[in-house]
């Protein structure tokens, strides 16, 4: 029996400071942004008590800010399709949490016009929407994922199999988001936010970073089944879907992954 699903996790009146916007004031001081979420799940596993059958709506914001804050948005538009991606993306290996099947991202400036008027974002995606190019690192076992690339500004999932290794590149941060490694003889753990300072990081187990980039440097010099992405249309469908996953609809990083290659210039990234 299929069951339908209709039940939504929402996260209102969330707010915080942030860089975003075109105005050369806005590149330079932060405003407040208004965010609201909306999450399209199956409540049934979670209805037992089991919490990695639902979405942990704590940890869900912490990577929201993480996304708006470091990525210093020019364009509601951009910020909005990367956290489409982020909260559509099917969960990373040892990712506790649920699959999305539908979200609804709104953003809002509510200060930028001085109390005239709230400019508002709303966007509303079902999983089929869902693209995100995968590059093969240069490093064997390392596989990064676009989220939403834009000027001067990119986000992504970096994979890792257990025992591989990831240079940060400069101006970018990196948050653990599953898994756990070591940098510079430390354990770092899931929440553990990353910079290029904490040098070489080790997989102990399979890893995910949530990473963004300010210098989002990129090179589509070998498109997948002779397509470029459209990485300037923040809400085009156009970009190359995931190559492999598993049964459970997670990714699966190393070699099956790269079965589908991208030569390019991400950050981390080698041609390949």
């Amino acid at each position: 029996m299929t069951l339908s699903c209709s039940d939504w996790i929402h996260l209102t009146a969330a707010e915080f400071p942030c860089i975003v916007g075109l105005l050369e004031w806005e590149r330079s001081t932060p405003q407040p942004l208004a965010v609201e979420i909306s999450l399209n799940v199956n409540p049934e596993g979670a209805a037992g008590g089991d919490l990695s059958r639902s979405v942990n709506y704590a940890t869900t914001l912490v990577q929201v800010e993480f996304v708006a804050q470091e990525g210093q948005w020019e364009l509601l538009e951009s910020l909005g399709a990367a956290l489409a991606r982020l909260l559509l993306a099917p969960p990373a290996r040892g990712e506790q949490r649920t699959d999305v099947s539908q979200v609804r991202v709104r953003l809002q400036k509510p200060s930028v016009l001085s109390g005239r008027a709230i400019p508002c974002v709303e966007l509303s995606r079902p999983r089929s929407w869902l693209t995100m190019p995968q590059f093969a690192n240069g490093v064997p076992g390392v596989v990064i994922e676009v989220l939403q690339e834009a000027r001067g500004t990119g986000a992504y999932r970096t994979h890792m199999d257990p025992g591989s290794t990831w240079i940060i590149p400069d101006n970018m941060a990196c948050m653990l988001i599953a898994g756990s490694g070591i940098a510079k003889s430390v354990t770092r753990t899931v929440g553990n936010i990353l910079r290029s300072d904490a040098g070489t990081f080790r997989a102990s187990t399979p890893v995910c970073f949530l990473a963004v980039s300010r210098e989002p440097r990129r090179s589509l010099s070998t498109p997948v089944d002779g397509k470029v992405p459209n990485y300037h249309n923040e809400l085009s469908n156009s970009c190359v879907k995931p190559p492999a996953s598993s049964s459970d609809g997670s990714l699966l990083p190393g070699a099956m992954a790269r079965r589908t290659r991208i030569n390019c210039t991400v950050p981390g990234c080698l041609p390949v």
